[in-house]
Formats: structure tokens, sequence, C-alpha cells
């Protein structure tokens, strides 16, 4: 397994030109319509993120617990950075939960982050697209910034979707939001190429 994510790691970092990157997730499969867009098997690099270690993240929880992102070694994670006043973000709100809902037996959690907004906008946010899956609050903005790009909070853009492999390591990321059919056809690759294992005390959200 370390292996393996060594390698896609390494094809990360192979693309990469001055500090931006496509990179090429697996080839497995093709939608039922023909061949996905090209972009689909795309990332975005983002030396922000390190690529030399697990992803080591703890956010406030919208409802008071914190959620510890290194706890969920062992399953697939896609994280979501969003704000409510997003367009974008509210686009593509019905497609991650429908996906959370689709993959979880897989092994497969998502994690939203909201950016710098109050427990009641998210909270009203949530109930309207009837989100379940678990959502944490970046309140000074900060953590947020630091994910995307590096930059002050002035230069951040939603939504983006960052994948984390079960050791923990990023994946992949995609800047802006994605269908329902891409969202789906990037989370199968992504299953398909970081199977899930079991880490000795790896739980999954409630």
């Amino acid at each position: 397994m370390a292996h393996h994510h060594m390698l896609s790691r390494k094809r990360f970092l192979g693309y990469s030109v001055a500090g931006f990157a496509m990179a090429g997730l697996p080839g497995i499969g093709i939608c039922a319509a023909g061949p996905p867009p090209k972009e689909w098997d795309w990332c975005e690099h983002n030396w922000a993120l390190p690529l030399d270690r697990p992803l080591g993240l703890v956010m406030h929880g919208l409802y008071g617990a914190d959620i510890d992102i290194l706890k969920l070694r062992g399953f697939g994670l896609i994280l979501n950075l969003f704000a409510t006043w997003c367009a974008p973000c509210r686009e593509e709100a019905p497609a991650l939960e429908q996906a959370w809902r689709r993959y979880r037996d897989r092994g497969l959690r998502v994690i939203g982050l909201d950016y710098q907004e109050s427990d009641e906008k998210v909270r009203d946010f949530q109930w309207k697209y009837g989100i379940t899956y678990p959502i944490g609050m970046d309140r000074d903005g900060l953590l947020t910034s630091a994910l995307l790009n590096g930059r002050s909070p002035g230069h951040v853009g939603f939504p983006a979707t960052i994948f984390i492999s079960p050791d923990g390591y990023l994946y992949c990321q995609k800047i802006d939001s994605m269908s329902a059919a891409e969202l789906d056809y990037r989370i199968n690759q992504f299953l398909k190429a970081t199977p899930p294992f079991t880490v000795k005390g790896g739980a999954a959200p409630q």
C-alpha cells in the first residue's frame, strides 16, 4: 500500500510546472455515455499541501466535537471546502450528499469544511440541502486559506475538493464545482486506485 501511494505522489510531482500541475488519475473504465472528458482525470497541484507526510488537520465540528482526519486513516476521504454564499458550492452540495450515501459502504468518507461563517448559517445550509456528512468550521479563515494556496483569505476560491488516500496522503485536488457525473467518475477512480484498509483505532464519523 505504501509503495502504491509513493508512486502516486511521484506522478503528482512529475507533472508540476511553476507551482501548478495537471496530474492524471489512473484511467480505469469509462462513463456509460462514452469516454469521460479528459479534464476529469486531472488534478490541480498546490504547493501549500504537503506530499511527504499524512495530512494532519483537526477541525472544530459544527456541533461541537472536533473532527480529526488522521483518525479516519483507513478510509478514502473527500474534504470539500465551501462557503454558503458560494453559488457553485450550493450547486455541488446535492451531488456530494448523494456520493456520500452511495459510496460510504465502499469505504468513502466525506467531510465539509466551511469558510469563516456562523454556525447558524451553516446549519441552515445543511438543512436546506439535506447534508448528513460531518461539517468542520474554519472560524478564523486561516486554515482554509493555507489548505487552498497558502495566500491570504482574500484569495481563497470555492469550492475545492481534496481527495485523501486511506494512508492519509494527498491523492488529488480539484478546484471548482463538479457535476454529479464528474464526481461519480472521480470517486470510482479514487476508490479503485486506493482501496480502504484497516487501521487500528480508525473510526467512521457518525
